[in-house]
């Protein structure tokens, strides 16, 4: 049996690590779609497009669902940046940090990183998940 060289294992884990990226910004970008749709809102594209809309409607947000939707839009944002640059950067060497460049700079994911970046998505999750919730109560 051949062993993966290092350079496999890096790139394999950063592919993992690209494609959570990927479904977990999928899934952020349904449930603001949803959001947007049950509050009768223009639909939008982007994830920006989106929380820009949701942020300019935010008295319409049922308020009992998140404690500060700022604060929640800020997170969805600071995971937009993150997915931008792992979706549209170019991968650079390694071994247990994934470095991805864009836009002439150089960005580092260790596992910490990586580890916080789902823990965000999680707590997102939540909090959307309440709020289409309601919303589809008031439809």
């Amino acid at each position: 049996m051949l062993r993966e060289s290092s350079l496999e294992a890096y790139l394999r884990g950063l592919a993992i690590f690209q494609g959570k990226l990927n479904m977990m910004a999928n899934s952020i970008a349904l449930l603001l779609e949803t959001i947007i749709e049950n509050l009768e809102l223009p639909k939008r594209r982007h994830i920006s497009q989106m929380v820009s809309t949701l942020e300019d409607n935010i008295k319409r947000l049922p308020q009992e669902c998140v404690d500060d939707y700022q604060a929640l839009f800020g997170q969805i944002k600071e995971f937009n940046r993150v997915w931008n640059i792992a979706k549209h950067g170019m991968p650079v060497g390694g071994r247990r940090v994934f470095t991805i460049h864009k836009d002439g700079k150089l960005y580092e994911f260790p596992p910490d990183r990586v580890k916080e970046i789902e823990s965000g998505f999680t707590d997102i999750m939540a909090a959307l998940t309440r709020v289409v919730n309601e919303t589809n109560r008031l439809t």
